[in-house]
């Protein structure tokens, strides 16, 4: 692959910093993206999503893609209706820092855990394979 010319697939346009991303690829050599891929590749693999069933969740407001919980004055929750809401637990690592540990919370409809193990084990009841 010629990583200069495929940073398109690196870099997603709706991140505020694919522009960094972008710069930062174009100044490494093709040596220094084998270290940093070897790297990757043997960081050791951890949950970093909890689950949280409810039926309110945090204010959040779309920034880059994410949803950000809004802090402050203004800061609340409101009804999860039948939305999944995933939002960093530290926006600031997760979205600037590029934090590869940096960990996230999904708010989900109370139940929707056991509506989806339902469907894994059983197709719904024959509705799905």
């Amino acid at each position: 692959m010629d990583f200069q010319k495929d940073l398109g697939i690196w870099a997603d346009p709706r991140k505020s910093n694919y522009e960094l991303v972008i710069e930062t690829a174009k100044g490494m050599t093709e040596q220094e993206i084998i270290e940093v891929s070897a790297y990757l590749e043997s960081m050791k693999w951890t949950q970093w999503i909890d689950v949280i069933e409810t039926n309110t969740v945090p204010k959040t407001y779309l920034r880059g893609g994410l949803y950000i919980p809004i802090e402050g004055p203004d800061a609340g929750t409101e009804p999860i209706g039948k939305r999944i809401i995933e939002s960093p637990v530290d926006s600031y690592k997760t979205e600037f820092l590029r934090d590869p540990r940096s960990s996230f919370v999904a708010h989900v409809p109370e139940g929707s855990i056991e509506k989806g193990a339902q469907l894994v084990l059983t197709g719904k009841n024959g509705k799905t394979i």
